[in-house]
């Protein structure tokens, strides 16, 4: 039989976007940022359910697209369980730009000292973030853990997500 893992990762710190046809895509110098605070929102931890190694020393990766949801499993036996890609909500002024960055990694730790990594961290944004005329934004991440020989364990992490006005 297989180690059993389960894997979660916890946030620190969905509606729809819209964009306004009218606003210009990129603020002017004289630009003035709002003055309405940005708040972020943590509306699901990214949960990447649970996974057995199927032969001593072996590997794999468990991956779920933040877009879709979907979870791929390879190289582990996949016990199913419950998956759900991070979805985090800020809250400022309507139609403002924002900035958005996660980083590319996030570092787990089991309760008996095992680690692992989600790496290739990666949202469900386009390229312009801004918030919509009711002043939020939702958004969803996702990324690939991998697993190498011996890991098993209760997985968590935190990830910090920074968000800033343009």
């Amino acid at each position: 039989m297989g180690r059993f893992f389960f894997f979660a990762v916890a946030l620190c710190s969905t509606s729809a976007q819209a964009q306004c046809r009218l606003c210009p895509t990129e603020p002017s110098k004289d630009a003035v940022l709002p003055t309405i605070p940005l708040r972020i929102d943590v509306e699901a931890a990214l949960d990447l359910g649970r996974a057995a190694q199927v032969r001593s020393g072996g590997g794999g990766t468990i991956t779920l697209d933040p877009a879709t949801g979907e979870r791929r499993v390879t190289g582990l036996a996949d016990l199913g369980g419950f998956s759900l890609k991070g979805t985090v909500r800020l809250r400022g002024a309507p139609f403002a730009p924002v900035s958005i960055s996660m980083p590319s990694r996030i570092s787990l730790t089991a309760p008996d000292g095992s680690t692992a990594d989600v790496i290739d961290i990666r949202t469900n944004l386009g390229s312009a973030a801004r918030l919509d005329g009711l002043g939020q934004l939702s958004f969803a991440f996702g990324g690939r853990l991998v697993v190498t020989g011996g890991q098993a364990g209760d997985f968590r992490g935190r990830v910090t997500v920074v968000a800033d006005y343009r």
